[in-house]
């Protein structure tokens, strides 16, 4: 389960869970829509990338900041297109978001042993979408997939009998 379920809280909150978890992805989902796109190396700062925004960048930003870390813990049933989400943030300008997006997919690699397939299928698939003329995005998004799949490898090995 996303929760621990130990208690009476766990059972008093079970049933706010599908609407929390239908309220994260429209979250997730919306705010990518104006951030999402904000990848490293841009030639303008995050300030003049979000000046014709109609919302406040610095609130949605943190909002969206927020909301990152609570997918593996809220969703029960993680859209592919939330990862898909995901691993574009590998390379967000924004250092923080990229920091998050890494940590919850690391945790969800960790945590969700069904998901592992998706996540490393989504990172592949972002990867071929972006020039080889971005070089700094390629090799940073080859280095964070090569992690995921080593923590892959590490989880699914075998004890070692000493």
């Amino acid at each position: 389960p996303p929760l621990s379920s130990g208690g009476n809280a766990y059972q008093r909150l079970s049933s706010f869970f599908p609407k929390i978890s239908q309220s994260l992805v429209a979250v997730l989902t919306t705010l990518d829509q104006s951030f999402g796109w904000l990848q490293s190396n841009q030639q303008k700062s995050f300030q003049e990338l979000t000046a014709k925004s109609t919302l406040p960048a610095n609130l949605c930003l943190d909002i969206f900041k927020w909301a990152i870390p609570l997918v593996p813990f809220v969703l029960t049933n993680v859209p592919a297109e939330v990862i898909g989400i995901l691993t574009r943030y590998l390379v967000h300008m924004d250092k923080s978001v990229q920091e998050r997006a890494t940590q919850t997919l690391s945790v969800m690699m960790q945590q969700r042993p069904d998901l592992r397939p998706t996540i490393a299928t989504a990172a592949a698939d972002f990867l071929l979408q972006i020039p080889d003329t971005r070089y700094e995005i390629v090799h940073s998004v080859l280095d964070k997939l090569n992690r995921l799949l080593k923590e892959w490898v590490a989880l699914t090995a075998p004890a070692s009998t000493v």
